[in-house]
């Protein structure tokens, strides 16, 4: 029995060794790729391209400017232009861009910190970020030449959007209720452990994607991933409800 024991031990042992070698090399991969891609390309294409450090610095900058709280910049997307345009190398031109988005970035901060402005700032990027009349006004814009039915649409603007709003508020809504209600009633819940480890996690997943998105620019069609830990929420709801559903027809 011992002997069976320390055999099960040692597989164990060998499969966990084996997973995390494969995750090591997944990892070290994607590093290696990442470090590479760029000055490989650039040299495929011929062309000065940089690496995302400087998408990201792109992205800050515009993330903390007050003037559109977080939103797309004209003054900064033209800047980033220009820089595009009269920079020759990959190196020169990231060396450029990014003294030039840091500058922007240190400017913004230094606005809103001498204005006391971070409370109104984050409030306003956050409506921004959950705006619905993104799809709204991208549908308008593209079909805008051959849409027969523009006039129509247009005067539906109002309730489609208040649909949109009202459908993502009561997805929130109920995702949250379903939280609090399995808090509360956790100890009648089937495998209370394994439910509350997905529950922490869905939760971590929908402030992590909040909370990363209010770092940088957003977009109203950027809150579309929130939708991914929302239905997992109100699907471990619905899980929950089914098993209690199904255990109550057995025991009448």
């Amino acid at each position: 029995m011992l002997h069976c024991s320390t055999c099960e031990f040692k597989l164990a042992r060998q499969v966990t060794i084996k997973r995390y070698l494969v995750y090591f090399a997944f990892a070290a991969s994607f590093l290696i790729i990442t470090a590479f891609s760029t000055p490989l390309l650039s040299q495929a294409y011929k062309l000065p391209l940089v690496d995302d450090s400087v998408n990201d610095r792109y992205s800050l900058a515009t993330g903390t400017s007050m003037a559109t709280n977080g939103q797309y910049s004209v003054k900064i997307q033209q800047q980033l232009k220009d820089d595009l345009r009269h920079r020759t190398s990959s190196a020169e031109l990231k060396t450029k861009v990014t003294n030039d988005m840091n500058k922007d970035i240190q400017k913004n901060i230094k606005q809103l910190n001498q204005k006391h402005a971070w409370k109104k700032f984050i409030t306003n990027k956050y409506a921004n970020f959950t705006n619905e009349n993104y799809g709204y006004n991208w549908i308008l814009y593209n079909s805008n030449s051959s849409n027969h039915l523009r006039k129509n649409y247009l005067q539906l603007k109002s309730p489609l959007i208040a649909f949109s709003t009202v459908f993502y508020e009561f997805m929130l809504i109920m995702s949250i209720a379903t939280m609090g209600l399995i808090l509360i009633f956790r100890k009648q819940v089937q495998k209370e452990f394994m439910t509350l480890n997905h529950l922490f996690y869905f939760s971590l997943l929908l402030n992590g994607f909040i909370i990363g998105s209010m770092l940088f620019e957003v977009q109203g069609r950027y809150h579309i991933i929130l939708y991914i830990p929302l239905v997992m929420i109100l699907g471990a709801g619905a899980r929950i409800l089914t098993e209690r559903k199904k255990k109550l027809l057995v025991e009448i």
